[in-house]
């Protein structure tokens, strides 16, 4: 009898993890890129920008399809003539915390002295909000 409960209860437990998890609500997250070129030492900084239909992973609180946002940046590097740079973005749901992350940056670059850094203009470069569509015009690009 215990051993029928038991199994019981560790089948309930094992379908508990294949049952579909709700996914979270799009929220208001801000991001901001940064590139960095090998070639010249040079950091590219875009200014920080908020997106509101973006949506959080629930159990990490990653941003759901980051590498595109990445991409996007890259893609705007090579467009402007800079090759082989390694980008990043960065996110947060408080635009303080955000700040705080760039600041900490751009102390560190200065500090050591090793990097000249470019700072790329809101009417050059803007994130755009993931989409299906939008990932599918990617791919198309390269």
């Amino acid at each position: 009898m215990k051993k029928t409960i038991l199994f019981c209860l560790l089948a309930v437990l094992c379908l508990q993890g294949f049952a579909k998890k709700p996914k979270a609500a799009p929220k208001q997250v801000y991001l901001m890129g940064v590139g960095i070129s090998l070639n010249d030492s040079t950091l590219y900084i875009t200014p920080i920008q908020s997106l509101s239909d973006v949506t959080l992973e629930p159990k990490t609180g990653f941003l759901e399809n980051r590498t595109f946002y990445s991409l996007q940046l890259k893609n705007h590097m090579e467009a402007a003539g800079i090759q082989n740079a390694i980008c990043a973005t960065l996110f947060d749901t408080d635009e303080k915390a955000l700040n705080k992350k760039l600041a900490k940056i751009t102390q560190r670059r200065n500090k050591k002295n090793i990097a000249r850094i470019v700072y790329i203009h809101e009417n050059e470069f803007s994130y755009k909000p993931y989409t299906v569509a939008s990932e599918a015009d990617e791919d198309v690009a390269e």
